[in-house]
């Protein structure tokens, strides 16, 4: 007997056997009690893995081995979200066509995920850069347009203008959060980081612009969202974000008609409060990004009619945040409940 142990030799010896016997195929037409475990599949960021990516996987085949324990037919399937910006940027790093970046990093990634011997069923893989693959997600989105599920509209949002690509909120932070150090624009470092947003990937001081963007409406099944919230168990702070996401909010919008006769609708969810309403306020980027800590506005000059009691109410620029699933305008009033 060796007094010295071959982990590799020993790993390769079982994870042969795992494949010979199809271990990890799961057979989802006969079995009784299927099981899905899915992670969020790792993106080709680089020539190989990088540690994220092993500690989540490692987190998803511990649950998966749990239930397989359990009795479960687990299927635990795994892919490659290669059709975004980590591709694209590593590619344009290296100065290669992102097609051939990731048929080679992909590679990589499968002999580097197989050689931690997690229970993957590699007979059925996707790769969202694979046209069959993306001809399905654009025939989905083609079929949700067509129900009116999917609409444009110009919406202030969240912008990297070194990714040059739109952020979701979870996506900006602090530089502390990020572990990056805050830079301008122009790639120059800015030692003065309090209070600013970067991007997450990059540690990029985050723009808020005015952008064309497609949305799905999915408050339209808000309700059925929310309800199925009651039934998975995730953490609160997963569950809270997602309920963040659906943004059901009830209420209506007003029409106000400025003086130039140009429309100007408000959502309110305290449409009750309208004959106390004194003031229209609109968010402004510009004036956003100076302020920071501090709310300060600008008159516009202009004034809305209330449709109500023909009032005028004068129409002003304030440093508030407006993001696409929060109002850009509102209506102010000294005490809405006086």
């Amino acid at each position: 007997m060796s007094a010295k142990y071959d982990h590799t030799k020993i790993e390769k010896k079982w994870q042969d056997q795992w494949k010979k016997e199809n271990l990890y195929v799961a057979d989802l037409d006969t079995s009784g009690e299927p099981f899905y475990n899915l992670w969020m599949f790792p993106y080709p960021s680089a020539e190989g893995l990088h540690a994220g990516h092993a500690f989540a996987s490692t987190g998803s085949d511990i649950y998966g081995r749990f239930m397989r324990m359990r009795g479960k037919e687990v299927f635990q399937p795994i892919g490659y979200d290669s059709f975004g910006i980590h591709s694209e940027n590593y590619a344009i790093k290296i100065n290669e066509k992102p097609q051939e970046v990731v048929k080679r990093t992909t590679g990589h990634y499968e002999e580097q995920m197989r050689s931690l011997g997690h229970g993957y069923d590699w007979t059925r893989t996707a790769t969202t850069s694979d046209p069959d693959y993306y001809r399905w997600t654009q025939w989905l989105f083609l079929k949700m347009f067509e129900a009116g599920l999917a609409y444009k509209k110009k919406a202030t949002v969240n912008f990297c203008p070194s990714c040059k690509t739109v952020l979701a909120d979870e996506q900006v932070m602090t530089p502390k959060q990020a572990g990056k150090e805050p830079r301008n624009a122009l790639g120059e470092v800015v030692t003065d980081s309090e209070d600013l947003k970067v991007c997450e990937r990059c540690g990029t001081i985050v723009e808020k612009k005015d952008l064309d963007q497609w949305f799905f409406k999915i408050t339209k099944y808000a309700d059925r969202l929310l309800d199925g919230l009651e039934n998975i168990e995730w953490s609160e702070r997963v569950a809270a974000a997602q309920r963040n996401w659906i943004g059901k909010s009830e209420g209506m919008t007003i029409n106000f008609k400025k003086e130039n006769g140009e429309s100007l609708p408000v959502y309110t969810t305290r449409p009750d409060t309208l004959n106390a309403v004194t003031f229209i306020a609109i968010s402004d980027e510009k004036l956003y990004n100076e302020a920071r800590t501090e709310k300060v506005g600008e008159f516009t000059g202009e004034y809305a009619i209330d449709p109500l009691s023909g009032k005028k109410l004068p129409v002003w620029k304030l440093s508030f945040e407006g993001l696409a699933c929060k109002p850009s305008e509102i209506l102010g009033s000294p005490d809405p409940d006086g």
